[in-house]
C-alpha cells in the first residue's frame, strides 16, 4: 500500500505457528518511511496487531514496506516481508 501522511494503518497477523512460545517480534520499516521500529518482547500466542499513524513527513508516493522478524523462545528467527512472504531465516 501507498499511504499518505496522517493515514492510520494496521499491521496484523492472527498467530505465529511453529517454534516454541513465547515469541518476540519486531517490525522494521524501510528507512525512507521515517517510521520507528516496533518491538514486542513477548507474545504468548504469537498474535500481532499494531496500528500506526503515518507521520507528517512521510515521503509522498512511497510504498509502506517493512520486515517482520519473529523469534521463538529458543532463539530461532524467521523474517517476513509486508506481503507475508518468508525471507531468509536468522539465528
Amino acid at each position: 500500500p501507498t499511504p499518505k501522511a496522517k493515514d492510520v494503518v494496521t499491521i496484523s497477523a492472527d498467530s505465529i505457528s511453529g517454534g516454541k512460545a513465547p515469541y518476540a517480534y519486531k517490525i522494521a520499516f524501510a528507512k525512507e518511511t521515517k517510521i520507528a521500529e516496533i518491538s514486542v518482547p513477548k507474545s504468548e500466542k504469537g498474535d500481532i496487531k499494531h496500528t500506526i499513524t503515518i507521520p507528517d513527513d512521510y515521503p509522498a508516493g512511497t510504498a509502506l514496506t517493512f520486515v517482520l522478524t519473529v523469534t521463538d523462545a529458543d532463539g530461532v528467527a524467521q523474517r517476513f516481508d509486508e506481503k507475508g512472504a518468508a525471507l531468509a531465516k536468522g539465528p
